[in-house]
């Protein structure tokens, strides 16, 4: 049913104090997710959750088969959520996307996606977008963000567009 879980604290200095746990979930695709969703271990949890939770982002992204997490292996998750800015072009948000994607090639990148958030919950906060990275640790998250050929650009590029502050979110998983 799920293809890959990670739970655990927050490491991004960014968000620790909103989001101070996370938990980041792979799934085959919506009817799966759908079917974890639906799932009495998960359906007792979530009223749970909501109801302890001062703070709760949800935010879903379908990612390509080549964008999925290495199975097997432990791994470090930086997941970045953001809205585009009013009047930013579909071109301009292609521009980012694309940037974004990119950034793949930048050792040592074990798995990364980037895309619209489908939004498949109403907890969401209008993000509309995210970009999901995964490394073997901190240090490999460090040196990928040292890049300046393909990260370095690529970030500028979406700190252009943003409409609402980017979120991130680092997890060991």
């Amino acid at each position: 049913m799920t293809r890959s879980f990670a739970l655990g604290e927050n490491l991004s200095a960014q968000t620790k104090g909103d989001y101070p746990w996370l938990y980041v979930a792979s799934f085959d695709d919506r009817e799966t997710l759908a079917a974890f969703q639906a799932h009495p271990l998960h359906a007792g949890l979530s009223p749970r959750l909501v109801a302890a939770a001062a703070n709760l982002l949800v935010l879903d992204l379908e990612a390509a088969p080549d964008e999925a997490p290495v199975p097997g292996k432990r791994a470090l998750r930086h997941v970045v959520a953001w809205r585009f800015a009013d009047g930013t072009s579909a071109a301009d948000e292609a521009a980012v996307i694309d940037g974004l994607r990119g950034t793949r090639v930048v050792a040592p990148t074990r798995s990364m996606a980037a895309g619209a958030n489908l939004a498949l919950s109403t907890r969401s906060m209008g993000l509309t977008h995210m970009y999901i990275g995964t490394w073997d640790d901190l240090d490999g998250l460090e040196k990928f963000r040292e890049d300046t050929v393909y990260h370095a650009p690529a970030g500028l590029r979406l700190r252009q567009h943003v409409g609402a502050p980017a979120s991130a979110f680092d997890v060991i998983g």
